[in-house]
């Protein structure tokens, strides 16, 4: 178990990368900045961003392609909006405080991410 800076410095010693496996990452990184460039983030619909609306989101990118620092686990709500496959609504927050986001707001809160 590592408990401090020393016990991480003993363990990083001896890791190692599998062979291939930056190459194949850097690939899908590169396969997001093309499906996704920077320039072209300012036109994304809500729909383009939200995780749940459907395998080419944005947010489903980062969160289950095998793309060089994606940001996988936890719940959706670390992106800001998602939709909820349950109940079709988008949401921001979750568990207690989890609020439904639908017209203006939902156009205000998407406007201020982007």
């Amino acid at each position: 178990m590592i408990n401090n800076i020393n016990d991480l410095i003993k363990v990083s010693k001896d890791f190692s990368i599998p062979e291939g496996e930056f190459e194949r990452k850097e690939k899908g990184r590169q396969e997001f900045v093309t499906k996704f460039p920077l320039e072209k983030l300012s036109e994304l619909t809500v729909d383009d961003y939200c995780q749940g609306t459907t395998k080419n989101s944005f947010c489903y990118w980062l969160e289950f392609k095998d793309i060089l620092f994606g940001i996988g686990g936890g719940n959706a709500s670390k992106f800001g909006i998602y939709k909820s496959k349950e109940d079709g609504n988008y949401y921001e927050m979750s568990g207690p405080n989890k609020t439904i986001l639908s017209g203006g707001v939902l156009e205000e809160r998407f406007a201020f991410l982007k």
